[in-house]
């Protein structure tokens, strides 16, 4: 018998051949594996306790005169009038830094450090004549092992409406926010 070679006989075949180079192109294709290692590192937040008051002293001072009194982060003490007995600047302990560098006390309750607009005023009892704390500074140590200590002095202001029937002690309490960068 004789083939008979049709165009249609041409073009099955041509399918065919074509059906079987992509299943023999599919075959061919290789698999393979590789492990990828996943990390994750967790790391205690930034913490910041203040267990050193920033402590003025005790002030001798005559009654109704205004004192001004600079304590520096430093312990150095100016004062205008008066004496001074017992005085130690403010003492903030962080850790949980990742920082590389130096810290510092960047906020005074949620104000940005900048002089005088940091007033903190101090008064005893519920009402009567106040003090004022301003200007504080801090210094800025280097970040040793994820942590350091921050030291803080400020500005006492004593106005003349102080007078010996309120003499005593003044405190209150601030916010530090500390910034590690």
């Amino acid at each position: 018998m004789r083939a008979i070679i049709s165009k249609r006989n041409v073009l099955l075949l041509t399918a065919g051949f074509m059906v079987m180079s992509v299943v023999i192109q599919t075959a061919v294709a290789e698999t393979a594996e590789g492990d990828l290692e996943v990390k994750a590192t967790l790391e205690e937040p930034l913490t910041v306790s203040c267990g050193s008051s920033l402590n003025f002293g005790t002030i001798t001072v005559a009654a109704n005169t205004a004192v001004t009194y600079t304590l520096g982060p430093d312990g150095a003490e100016t004062i205008d009038t008066g004496s001074i007995l017992g005085a130690s600047p403010g003492a903030c302990e962080f850790s949980g830094s990742d920082g590389s560098g130096t810290a510092t006390i960047t906020e005074v309750n949620n104000n940005a450090l900048s002089g005088t607009s940091d007033t903190v005023d101090i008064q005893v009892g519920t009402s009567g004549p106040t003090v004022t704390v301003d200007q504080f500074v801090a210094d800025t140590p280097t970040i040793t092992n994820g942590g350091g200590t921050i030291n803080i002095g400020a500005t006492l202001n004593i106005g003349t409406d102080i007078d010996s029937d309120v003499f005593g002690q003044f405190s209150d309490t601030i916010t530090v926010t500390v910034d590690d960068s």
